[in-house]
């Protein structure tokens, strides 16, 4: 090093160029590490031999087949002065309890993926600038009292994927600044009244994919400012009058997969002002009493997917009049009543998609048909849309009818809909469609009309005068045989300067004649004949029009598989295969031959 930087004082720089330009790239690259290293990665002072430590403040022991006997070995070469540790994915079946003695400095302990079956209490009461513990994925079954005493800094708490089935009281004592605590996936069947005691500044609380069936009164009457709480997949099957008192600044609670069967007002009269999000899909519920969610002034969004309610009494909903959003998909509604969320007048967002509906009466949105933006009713039993049935729904923007039984559209169904962007029709019975249909839909933009019989769409022109940019319907199939098909389409007129013909072969094999296909024929044509395609093979086709002042897009598609060639004609046997006879069988027939000739010279 110090001919080095004697060569660089003497010789002047001008003459220090010249000589690099006649030196190699890597020659030079070597000297410039050699005269300024980089120290923004500069290896610690110490450090075990299993571990990579950088800065002194780093220090990454993941991995490594770790043991107890081996970590207590490392432990004197780990940087005094180290914030982050990280022991995870190693085979820890416990923690020597002097390991944690003189790291008071950590910020971050990483312990998860290990085989840790049980923590001493008081293991990291040295630890006293500790933030973040995970200690996720092990095989622990209990938390003992006091087990994590003297983290009073301690911000987030992972214990998820173990298999912890008791919290005992006070597990949690000290833990005067825990902010996130994860127990998901593990085998909690009780919280008692004193398992979160003394977690005053807990924020999130995640306790789902449990086994807890019984929650005490006053269980979390010390998470005064909890926002989440999420208790979904247990076995919960009720809801007492005291089960969440406290919760005063509660935002969101999720008790999705429980055995909940019904909802009294007490239910829920013990929450703060401030939930926001209910979330209770995947229960049992059949019954909802009136004024249950009265005392929930700010509710926002009610999941109610996948239950078995089949109506809504008088007053359900009395008082939640900031409900934005209501999801009632996979319930047992058959008819939709006068009226069906009386008291939530402000419904941004409805979905009662996947039921039983057959019949919808012409006032059961009245009280929010103002401001409903997005109507879900796919997936139900409608035969029709009649006039009434969205009226006055002025700014709605998303309209979904699909999957029903509509053969049906009315006068004037869409008439007072000036907004409507979005609307699906696909999966029903319609045969044709007209303007005359869509009248009062002035903005539409978006027309699902694929998986119907249609056998017509007349009128539209797709010119820059109709808002229409994107529509589906289906190409029909007017005959087919195994090499052979012809194709025909409901869209006719138009301002199209010609179609664009798309046929893509599906068979896995390599058995096809051709893979993808593309042409173009004349505007006039209303059917196409495809051939030369292979029997018993599958084949996705679309035929789209090309416009000349309108950046519309109608995409007609159809999936169709050709038939089995059942044709077998017929073979002569030719000298090629008669060699493929046995010596026995010619020999036999030769014999007789000659047999034949000489009967019938003798007669």
């Amino acid at each position: 090093m110090n001919w080095i930087l004697l060569f660089t004082k003497k010789v002047k720089w001008k003459k220090m160029m010249k000589v690099l330009l006649w030196i190699p790239d890597t020659v030079v690259i070597v000297l410039l590490f050699i005269l300024f290293p980089c120290n923004n990665h500069t290896q610690a002072t110490t450090c075990p031999l299993l571990c990579e430590c950088l800065q002194d403040y780093y220090v990454y022991c993941d991995d490594q087949g770790i043991t107890p006997d081996m970590l207590k070995r490392m432990a004197e070469k780990i940087p005094r002065q180290a914030r982050y540790i990280d022991l995870s994915q190693n085979k820890l079946n416990t923690v020597p309890t002097e390991i944690f003695e003189h790291f008071s400095k950590v910020h971050h302990l990483n312990l998860a993926v290990n085989q840790i079956k049980e923590l001493t209490p008081g293991l990291f009461s040295n630890l006293t600038s500790l933030i973040k513990l995970n200690l996720q994925a092990n095989l622990l079954s209990q938390l003992k009292s006091n087990l994590l005493s003297g983290l009073s800094e301690l911000e987030e708490l992972h214990l998820e994927c173990n298999y912890i089935e008791t919290i005992g009281n006070d597990s949690f004592s000290g833990l005067l600044n825990l902010k996130r605590l994860y127990l998901f996936k593990n085998n909690v069947g009780m919280i008692y009244q004193n398992s979160f005691r003394g977690l005053q500044s807990l924020h999130i609380l995640d306790a789902s994919n449990n086994a807890i069936f019984q929650i005490s009164d006053y269980s979390f009457l010390d998470l005064r400012h909890l926002t989440t709480l999420q208790l979904n997949s247990n076995q919960i099957d009720s809801i007492a009058m005291f089960t969440f008192a406290g919760l005063d600044k509660l935002e969101e609670l999720f008790l999705d997969g429980n055995r909940i069967s019904e909802l009294k007002p007490e239910s829920l009269s013990t929450f703060g002002k401030s939930l926001r999000i209910l979330s209770l899909n995947d229960n049992e519920i059949f019954l909802i009493k009136p004024n249950t969610f009265t005392k929930l002034p700010k509710l926002r969004k009610l999941f109610l997917n996948t239950n078995l309610l089949s109506e809504f009494q008088l007053e359900t909903f009395k008082g939640v009049d900031n409900l934005r959003e209501i999801h009632i998909r996979k319930n047992k509604f058959e008819y939709l009543p006068k009226n069906i969320l009386m008291g939530a007048n402000h419904i941004y967002y409805a979905d009662f998609s996947d039921n039983l509906i057959s019949s919808i009466n012409t006032d059961a949105f009245a009280n929010f048909r103002e401001s409903v933006r997005y109507l879900f009713l796919q997936n139900n039993r409608l035969k029709e849309l009649h006039a009434g049935m969205f009226r006055r729904m002025v700014y709605l923007r998303e309209l979904n009818v699909s999957e029903n039984r509509i053969s049906v559209i009315k006068e004037n169904v869409f008439q007072t809909l000036r907004n409507l962007r979005i609307l699906n029709l696909s999966g029903n019975k319609l045969t044709h469609i007209t303007p005359s249909d869509l009248i009062g839909a002035k903005s539409l933009e978006k027309l699902y009309l694929h998986s119907n019989p249609l056998e017509s769409f007349h009128g539209f022109r797709f010119s820059n005068q109709e808002s229409f940019t994107f529509v589906t319907m289906n190409l029909t199939l007017s005959d087919i045989s195994p090499f052979s098909m012809t194709i025909s389409w409901p869209f006719k007129g138009g301002t199209q300067i010609y179609w664009t013909m798309t046929g893509i072969c599906l068979n896995r094999s390599s058995s096809c004649a051709f893979r993808e296909q593309s042409t173009y024929f004349p505007a006039f044509k209303t059917s196409i004949y495809i051939d030369k395609l292979q029997p018993s093979s599958l084949y996705y086709v679309c035929v789209n029009p090309v416009f000349l002042s309108s950046h519309a897009q109608v995409v007609q598609c159809l999936h169709v598989r050709t038939p089995i060639n059942s044709y077998k004609p017929f073979v002569q046997t030719t000298a090629a295969q008669v060699v493929n006879y046995s010596p026995t069988r010619i020999t036999l027939s030769l014999v007789t031959y000659l047999l034949i000739i000489f009967i019938i010279y003798s007669s």
